[in-house]
């Protein structure tokens, strides 16, 4: 499953490059989605854990996520939430 991504008061899904609208903030998609399979790496993305495909180290601790379907941003990690991801990728 790709990313889940938000935009000013909507996400979107992007299956297949397709974008679908959901009436759901980021916050209550987290809230809905099963903790071991999805993780949100920043303000924009919640990822599935199927859809990673390389993990490469980035500026500073910084950690860049390589999915597929990859989407038009890069994903990236910040330092602090680095740790709790590798933590998740662990379980």
């Amino acid at each position: 499953m790709p990313p889940l991504s938000t935009k000013p008061h909507q996400a979107a899904v992007m299956p297949d490059n397709q974008h679908h609208i959901i009436p759901f903030t980021m916050e209550e998609l987290e809230e809905q989605l099963d903790p071991d399979v999805f993780f949100r790496v920043n303000r924009q993305y919640l990822i599935n854990n199927k859809s990673i495909t390389r993990i490469n180290n980035y500026f500073n601790g910084k950690l860049h996520i390589v999915l597929n379907p990859e989407p038009a941003e890069k994903i990236i990690i910040s330092r602090d939430r680095s740790k709790v991801f590798k933590l998740w990728l662990d379980r």
